[in-house]
């Protein structure tokens, strides 16, 4: 769902950089979203995966991604384990 989402609002001509494994086949709309944008798709391994957040890293640090509407708590690290107590469990 995640990666048929960000392809959605990749802009003309942009790059998705996919790192994970999904845990079931994932659907996208190859036309609309990869051919008729010229979107390139790179899959992200071990060579790449540092530069790959670093990249992040810059995107959220100089302010030109907003990500308030995701983040629902705050916690620090030493708190880790409410944390992990406050996830609702998961499907699998």
């Amino acid at each position: 769902m995640a990666i048929g989402q960000g392809l959605a609002s990749l802009r003309s001509r942009g790059t998705a950089a996919l790192l994970g494994v999904p845990t079931k086949p994932v659907e996208i709309d190859l036309l609309n979203d990869v051919v008729f944008k010229g979107a390139t798709i790179r899959g992200v391994f071990a060579r790449r995966m540092y530069e790959t957040w670093h990249q992040v890293e810059n995107v959220l640090v100089g302010g030109r991604l907003n990500l308030d509407s995701v983040i629902s708590h705050k916690i620090p690290a030493r708190d880790y384990e409410q944390a992990f107590d406050s996830c609702p469990p998961t499907r699998r």
